[in-house]
Formats: structure tokens, sequence, C-alpha cells
């Protein structure tokens, strides 16, 4: 098998930062509103996010690339979207796995720990 151009891993960490910074601005917006129906409810809004990447790439043969490279906002919107609602998902099990072990919920104050904690 040929070596694969992996430039893009070099772009991993922009890519995390931005989506984090995206979050926090629409946290304190929507309020964990993607999570207001449990899991089930979660689940749903990322399958009604992947219906419309895949409604989208089938004009285009599926061809994610071609069509972010000719869409930008698709790559934002749509794309950014589902990652970011995804990272939500796995955040969120994050969390029930501490308050399950704490016996109650993360705070803020540890919202805020947990960064500091991550960042030295």
């Amino acid at each position: 098998m040929a070596n694969q151009d992996v430039g893009h891993m070099r772009f991993l960490a922009d890519v995390c930062t931005h989506d984090v910074e995206v979050l926090v601005e629409k946290e304190a917006k929507y309020k964990g509103s993607w999570k207001k129906r449990g899991g089930t409810g979660a689940f749903h809004v990322f399958a009604r996010k992947w219906d419309r990447i895949e409604n989208q790439l089938e004009e285009v043969g599926y061809d994610v690339f071609k069509l972010c490279q000719d869409d930008p906002d698709f790559r934002e919107n749509e794309i950014g979207d589902l990652r970011r609602y995804l990272m939500l998902v796995e955040a969120e099990l994050q969390n029930l796995e501490k308050k399950h072990s704490k016996g109650g919920e993360s705070t803020e104050a540890e919202y805020g720990e947990s960064k500091k904690e991550k960042n030295s």
C-alpha cells in the first residue's frame, strides 16, 4: 500500500480549538437545548444534520471535498456542526460518568478547573 498524504494531521489542534470556541459561544445562547429530550433526542439532532449533509452530497456524487471547496458555508454549517454535535455527545458522556462517580452534577467551577488541568 502506498504512503498516503497525512498533512491534514497538523491541522487537528486548530480544528478542535475552533470547535471549542464555537461550542462555548453557542452554549451561552442555546443552553444545552441539543440534549433537552435526552439521548434519543440528541441522536435525532445529529441524524437530521447527517440527512442534510447526505442530501447535498448526493447532488455532487458524494464528493465531500469538492462540495466543501465549492461551498465554504457547507463546510462550516454542516460538516462543522455535525462534528461539534458529536463532540457535545462525548463531553456529555464524560459529564455523566463524572456525575455517577461523584454522586452529583458537574458545576461551572469544575468546568473551569477541567480546562485549567488540560492546559497545564
